[in-house]
């Protein structure tokens, strides 16, 4: 009996292990650009929402690339046919990024001011960053150190 319950701690401690991610201030640091937008789990949308995020939001982040400089600061930089909505995300460049490995988030500005917050998540060798409440997750690949 206290061989099968160490055999069932350790099978759930290895399958919580393999799939925490651990993110680290070095491996962030560069440029990462958006290849594509994959829908989220857990939403369900209508077909003019659907419209609506195929026209805008993937045109405003496909392309795009997050800028983590190694002295801490941030910049989104958006292709130049995004829609105008980039203008919003411009009060984010030059904000620090902090990653809180507590609840192993990336927060851009410091955390109590609640402006950009995400997840990095890694399946099958491809990297998406995950905001939290947002339809879609960003497949992105890293462009330099």
């Amino acid at each position: 009996m206290p061989r099968l319950l160490l055999l069932t701690t350790l099978l759930i401690l290895t399958a919580t292990l393999s799939q925490a991610q651990v993110i680290s201030h070095d491996s962030l640091i560069g440029a990462w650009v958006c290849k594509k937008t994959v829908m989220a789990e857990g939403f369900s949308l209508t077909p003019a929402e659907l419209k609506i995020l195929n026209e805008k939001i993937v045109a405003l982040l496909v392309g795009s690339a997050m800028q983590f400089k190694k002295n801490g600061s941030f910049e989104w930089k958006f292709p130049p046919n995004a829609p105008a909505i980039a203008n919003d995300f411009k009060e984010l460049n030059g904000k620090e990024w902090i990653i809180d490995t507590v609840n192993d988030v990336i927060h851009i500005g410091k955390p109590s001011e609640n402006l950009l917050m995400f997840r990095i998540e890694q399946e099958a060798g491809t990297t998406y960053f995950i905001i939290d409440d947002f339809p879609v997750k960003l497949q992105m690949e890293k462009q330099s150190p």
